[in-house]
């Protein structure tokens, strides 16, 4: 038994990865013996992008495809578009923060914990927790901080987000620590 399981860009993949089946269940199925092999009260590290990251909504081509918009439609028009577009279905599933919190709780995890890493999730040099005050805060400190101007607009821009609530559904990625 382990008690970390460290899944960095992995789960998008199971479902392109492993023949048959409906990705959402080939995920679910993976983080089911992710939390199975965990020793009691480990936890799962899992980083990938959100489905409904702001710059998707902009038009920023999804990662997995490079279609503009595809991530932001609802599954059966990705996939039709990407047999359209590709010849093939649309199988590399990211996913909303709602929709990565409940997939969690569908495989047992008891809890997670969701923060929007920095610069991405594939190299977080700090993690900004999502829910809570924390976030806002952590913001509104680092507004106080020498930086060039674009960096003062993105911190505030975050900060507004985080202050409101919507930080959760629109930041880029996440990673989430999600316990047995």
């Amino acid at each position: 038994l382990f008690s970390v399981v460290v899944l960095i860009g992995i789960l998008e993949w199971i479902g392109s990865s492993l023949p048959g089946g409906e990705p959402r269940e080939l995920q679910l199925g993976l983080l089911r013996e992710v939390r199975r092999i965990l020793k009691p009260g480990g936890c799962a590290y899992v980083a990938i992008e959100n489905r409904f990251g702001a710059l998707y909504w902009l038009g920023k081509p999804d990662p997995h495809a490079h279609i503009p918009f595809l991530s932001v439609l609802t599954r059966w028009l990705a996939s039709r578009a990407m047999q359209f577009l590709r010849g093939k279905p649309y199988r590399t599933y990211t996913h909303s923060f709602g929709g990565l919190r409940e997939l969690l709780q569908q495989a047992g995890f008891s809890s997670s914990e969701f923060y929007l890493p920095l610069p991405d999730y594939r190299h977080p040099e700090i993690l900004i927790p999502l829910e809570g005050k924390e976030g806002a805060q952590y913001w509104v400190q680092s507004l106080s901080l020498p930086r060039r101007r674009i960096h003062y607009l993105y911190s505030l821009g975050i900060w507004l987000l985080s202050a409101v609530g919507l930080l959760k559904h629109l930041a880029p990625d996440f990673c989430v620590i999600a316990k047995r």
